[in-house]
Parts: C-alpha cells; structure tokens; sequence
C-alpha cells in the first residue's frame, strides 16, 4: 500500500490538516485521490486568501471602476470543493467542527 505524504508546495496550513487526519483516520487506497484534492482544494483556499489578504478584495479599473479580486472567487470555490471533499471521505466530523451543519 502506497504512503500518503504531503506536498511540499502546500502552505503551512494544508500541510498541518494533511498531517492530523492522517494521525486520526484510516485513509483508504481507492480514496487517496479525493483525499488529495481535498487537501489540494485546502491549499488552494488559503493561497487565495493570502492574496485577498495582500490585494484587498476590491481593485480599481483603469476607468475608475470597482470590481471585485478574482481570488475572492477561487477562495469561495476551494472552499466549497473542500467542504465536499470532506463529504465525500465521511469526514462529517470534522465538517461539523469548520462550522457546518450536519448534512449541510
């Protein structure tokens, strides 16, 4: 059976999820792939958080214009595919803990 490991060009945070499901469940072999975009959907949510953080969530056009940073997008995204993912590996436990309601 293959060792899950984590990537190491995932931020801190996906890294320290990666690491406690791992020392708390039973990670399956026909899972690993759900198992990793979860964590790679993680990792991608808190790179675009970073640039919200960094950017600001509004930029102004050329034309003066107010619009909305394009990572507030992909962070709402990875979010949600992350919260799937959870779902998808019976994770509810721990979803419940993030905030969620149960079978939300």
């Amino acid at each position: 059976m293959k060792k899950l490991t984590t990537k190491r060009c995932w931020e801190k945070e996906a890294k320290q999820f990666f690491r406690h499901i791992m020392a708390k469940y039973q990670i399956d072999e026909k899972h690993h792939a759900v198992f990793y975009g979860t964590v790679e959907n993680l990792n991608r949510f808190y790179l675009a958080l970073k640039l919200v953080e960094t950017e600001g969530m509004t930029f102004k056009t050329e034309t003066g214009q107010i619009r909305k940073n394009p990572a507030c997008a992909i962070q709402k995204d990875a979010w949600s595919s992350f919260l799937l993912g959870l779902k998808a590996l019976g994770l509810h436990e721990y979803q419940t803990k993030l905030g969620r309601p149960p079978g939300g």
